[in-house]
């Protein structure tokens, strides 16, 4: 037994060096992707204008452009991190590298420039369509309702 206990923490040490390089890859190729889709400028937008609410809230604080610096460079390496172990449950690191490839062809770029459109107009016909369902769920609930009296 106590020649194979360094054997073991010798097999445990090289498993989790190896994951946590398999990690920083995964992490890596997780970056490139967002870079290419463009999703890193939604990540900076996003924290400009939470900076923009604080600046109204706080206007006497002068350091707002450093905050925003040092958040844009360390918030997203950050959340990528977070973002990692999500990825990896549903995507392989050949999923990720595929989906970058198709960002960085005319087509996939086309596509990450107008996301946002498509996005925004997605939400309203959304809506439009939640709407029209709740109608028919009404409608259906009264024909029930009258059919029972």
């Amino acid at each position: 037994m106590k020649k194979l206990l360094p054997v073991i923490l010798l097999l445990l040490l090289i498993t989790s060096s190896t994951y946590s390089q398999d990690d920083k890859e995964y992490s890596k190729a997780i970056r490139k992707m967002y870079v290419v889709m463009g999703t890193d400028n939604t990540f900076k937008a996003a924290i400009k204008q939470m900076i923009s609410t604080y600046k109204t809230k706080f206007p006497y604080n002068s350091s707002w452009n450093e905050i925003e610096a040092e958040l844009i460079h360390t918030s997203i390496d950050e959340l990528i991190v977070m973002m990692t172990p999500v990825y990896r449950r549903h995507m392989t690191l050949s999923d990720i590298e595929a989906i970058t490839a198709f960002y960085q062809t005319p087509t996939g770029q086309k596509y990450a420039k107008q996301m946002p459109a498509i996005v925004q107009e997605s939400i309203q016909v959304g809506q439009e369509w939640g709407q029209k369902i709740s109608k028919k769920i009404e409608e259906k609930v009264k024909e029930n309702k009258d059919k029972k009296e």
